[in-house]
C-alpha cells in the first residue's frame, strides 16, 4: 500500500495534469504519459485512504506530446531533456554499416590502435542524429512537420 505522501504527491500530479495536451513541467520535472499512469496506479492501490482528500478524476491525455512552437524557443532557452541513451558498439556498427561508410576509423580496431583515439570512434553522424533525435520530445514533437535542414554542424578538431 502507498504511503500518504506519495498518494498526495501523485494526486497532486494528476491534478496538475488536468488540461494539459500531451508533456509538460510540474516542480522542475517533465511529465508526460507513463508519469500519469505511474501516479493513477499509486491512487488507484491506495484505496479508501482517509486522510488523504479525494481529488477528482482526472483523464489521462491521449493525445501527442507536444514540443515548443517556434516562437517559444527564444535565442539562449536551455532544455533539460529527459531522455537519456547510452550508446554501444552495437550501435555505431549498425549505424555505420548502414550508411554505407566503410572508414576503418569507425568499425576496425586493428586500424584504429594505430591512431590517437586506440579504439573505434563513434559514427559522427550517428552522433548528430542521436542528438537532434532525443531533442523532439521537448522541442519540435507535434509543433513541425519536419527538420528542413541545419544551419551549422561543426564537430571538435
Amino acid at each position: 500500500t502507498p504511503s500518504v505522501a506519495e498518494v498526495m504527491e501523485a494526486r497532486e500530479l494528476l491534478q496538475a495534469a488536468e488540461g494539459q495536451h500531451g508533456a509538460f513541467r510540474h516542480n522542475g520535472r517533465m511529465i508526460d504519459r507513463p508519469h500519469l499512469r505511474y501516479a493513477q496506479g499509486i491512487v488507484d492501490r491506495a484505496g479508501d485512504v482517509s486522510e488523504v482528500p479525494k481529488a477528482a478524476p482526472t483523464k489521462i491525455a491521449e493525445g501527442p506530446i507536444h514540443g515548443k512552437w517556434f516562437e517559444e524557443l527564444t535565442e539562449g532557452t536551455v532544455v533539460q531533456h529527459a531522455l537519456t541513451r547510452t550508446v554501444t558498439e552495437a550501435d555505431n556498427t549498425i549505424f555505420t554499416t548502414m550508411s554505407m561508410n566503410p572508414a576503418k576509423l569507425h568499425l576496425d580496431y586493428e586500424a584504429a590502435k594505430k591512431t590517437p583515439f586506440k579504439k573505434p570512434l563513434v559514427n559522427s553522424m550517428f552522433t548528430v542524429a542521436l542528438l537532434v533525435g532525443i531533442t523532439v520530445l521537448e522541442t519540435t514533437h507535434g509543433t513541425t512537420v519536419a527538420n528542413l535542414g541545419f544551419d551549422k554542424v561543426v564537430f571538435p578538431k
